[in-house]
């Protein structure tokens, strides 16, 4: 596992991005951006954002919103002027984002203690599950992820065993056919365990890749797009191979606590 290192500020008051920056550049290399130009300076290597709320182009939840639907993987910390009771920060503190408050001498402290409480595995040290009724495709999906340096692979091809596994195991990869084969019967039964992994919120520390062949399922991935901000795939229309290299080889794979 490593250290978070990489930083990037959203602030419309040049001034405080610069006196932010002079604060934490002696331990993290540090970006900085206006509510007008981040997502050009939001790349693969940003791995903490450090958001103001009130902006005058786009605010703080507009600028979070886009984020979630671009499938951002970074950590977010709300840094604001507003009141702790304003309904912008209780919004934020409704979704269980960090609120920091600037008019607190201790920021920047608050800040470091955030990130020092964060870590980073490495590809070697990441897990994945895959659920799918095809030993085929399972096999399939294991040698795309093998291909990007995951070795701890676990295949499951039941509905049931999986729901066991969930409940009971962590992974930092979960690839989850929706559409399975039951008694020659095709059933959305891979929905419900997307459905558990949002509940357990596996895609915040991880990565959660709904697939399927099928086209009359289309729905039922949008929503989780729409909603989740996770990235469906449709087999037929994009090559699968290179869409989870690229999720994963973009991806940020957080340590849970008690893994440190």
């Amino acid at each position: 596992m490593r250290n978070l290192n990489n930083i990037l500020i959203i602030d419309d008051d040049e001034d405080w991005r610069r006196t932010l920056t002079m604060d934490l550049e002696e331990d993290f290399k540090i970006n900085s951006a206006s509510d007008e130009d981040y997502f050009e300076k939001l790349d693969s290597t940003t791995e903490l954002i450090l958001l103001d709320i009130s902006m005058p182009l786009k605010n703080g939840t507009e600028i979070f919103k886009e984020l979630i639907s671009n499938n951002c993987r970074c950590k977010i910390i709300v840094l604001t002027c507003l009141s702790k009771t304003s309904k912008e920060v209780l919004w934020f503190i409704q979704k269980e984002i960090t609120v920091l408050f600037k008019t607190e001498s201790d920021y920047s402290e608050q800040i470091r203690n955030y990130v020092n409480s964060l870590h980073i595995k490495e590809l070697s040290e990441i897990s994945a599950l895959i659920i799918d009724d095809e030993k085929d495709q399972c096999s399939s999906y294991s040698m795309i992820l093998k291909e990007t340096g995951v070795t701890n692979i676990t295949e499951i091809m039941s509905i049931e065993e999986a729901k066991v596994l969930i409940n009971s195991s962590h992974f930092d990869i979960y690839i989850v056919d929706i559409c399975f084969l039951e008694n020659g019967i095709l059933n959305n039964r891979g929905k419900d365990i997307v459905d558990s992994l949002m509940e357990k919120k596996a895609n915040e520390n991880g990565i959660v890749i709904p697939i399927s062949t099928y086209e009359n399922v289309r729905c039922v991935l949008n929503h989780y797009k729409n909603i989740f901000g996770i990235h469906p795939l449709i087999q037929e229309e994009e090559e699968v191979d290179s869409a989870i290299k690229s999720l994963i080889s973009n991806g940020i794979f957080w340590s849970n606590n008690n893994e440190v």
